[in-house]
């Protein structure tokens, strides 16, 4: 009898239920589970009243910039301005300066270099976006470059300016007979004058004795010691002076010297008749997003 009981139970309560309210186990995704009267989350309600930025202080993601100051977080910092913001170009003759070089020449650390190879070669520096370029009365260019004693003498330097980058106005030019710059200290080559030579005249390598006597038939070691010496190298420190301050948007440097191959370019110093200048676009900001300029430019912001 207990055995028939239990599952006539089992049957009636499955029957009740097909009968019974569906039961709701979920209101859907983002609707407050629980009691309606109990949820105290806020509502979205249209102000029509009061203006406020959604995207402040968001953050944004471009497509590129120009360079690293202006960038798409300049879009969502709550700073509206109307004007341009300064940004600077570099260029030589074997082309544009990468971005991240560009600010290499303004940083006042002539080991920051762009390296510009040939024996004469022209350093191009644009001031833009700004309404009003600052006055300039002399640049100083400093740096160094490897020379060649077996070439010929004698150096032009020669520095120009422009309001288009096309039609130029020799502004100041320096020249001389003899090598441009002045001598580097070179341990190298101090410690080669006092270096044992060989019958040939070679110097005498003095970790020869440090491995021994060895066998020819053994296996070479993959590395070597190299006593060549360093390419000499001079230093410069160039100021050209203007006949009265000028405010031209570019600047062009002609470095002419056929003893030197090679050009590293440290700093351009620019200076007025109060002090030095600072040209850096950080110096006179403005806070705007400026594209690369590569094509199709976006920014996206995420509003959280």
């Amino acid at each position: 009898m207990k055995s028939i009981f239990v599952p006539f139970i089992t049957m009636v309560s499955l029957f009740l239920s097909c009968h019974s309210k569906r039961i709701e186990f979920t209101r859907g995704i983002g609707i407050y589970p629980g009691n309606p009267a109990e949820d105290f989350s806020p509502d979205l309600r249209t102000d029509n009243d009061t203006y406020r930025n959604l995207a402040h202080l968001r953050a944004a993601y471009h497509s590129s910039s120009y360079d690293y100051n202006l960038t798409a977080q300049l879009v969502t910092d709550g700073i509206i301005t109307e004007k341009v913001p300064a940004y600077i170009s570099l260029e030589t003759n074997h082309g544009p300066v990468p971005k991240n070089e560009r600010e290499w020449v303004l940083d006042h650390v002539t080991g920051s270099a762009i390296t510009v190879d040939g024996n004469d070669i022209w350093v191009q520096f644009e001031c833009g976006g700004e309404e009003q370029v600052p006055e300039i009365s002399s640049i100083a260019v400093n740096g160094l470059y490897s020379y060649d004693e077996s070439e010929s003498k004698g150096w032009n330097f020669r520095l120009s300016g422009s309001d288009n980058g096309t039609d130029w106005v020799i502004l100041a030019e320096n020249s001389g007979s003899g090598l441009p710059g002045y001598k580097r200290p070179n341990p190298f080559e101090e410690m080669l004058k006092n270096m044992k030579k060989d019958s040939t005249g070679k110097p005498i390598n003095p970790f020869a004795d440090f491995f021994g006597p060895t066998d020819p038939n053994e296996p070479k070691p993959s590395f070597s010691f190299n006593f060549r010496p360093p390419v000499p190298r001079r230093a410069m420190d160039e100021t050209f002076k203007f006949s009265k301050p000028v405010a031209y948007r570019y600047y062009r440097i002609d470095l002419n010297a056929p003893c030197a191959p090679s050009w590293d370019i440290g700093d351009l110093n620019f200076y007025n008749e109060v002090g030095q200048v600072e040209m850096a676009p950080s110096h006179r900001f403005n806070s705007a997003w400026m594209s690369a300029g590569a094509g199709e430019e976006w920014i996206t912001v995420d509003l959280g």
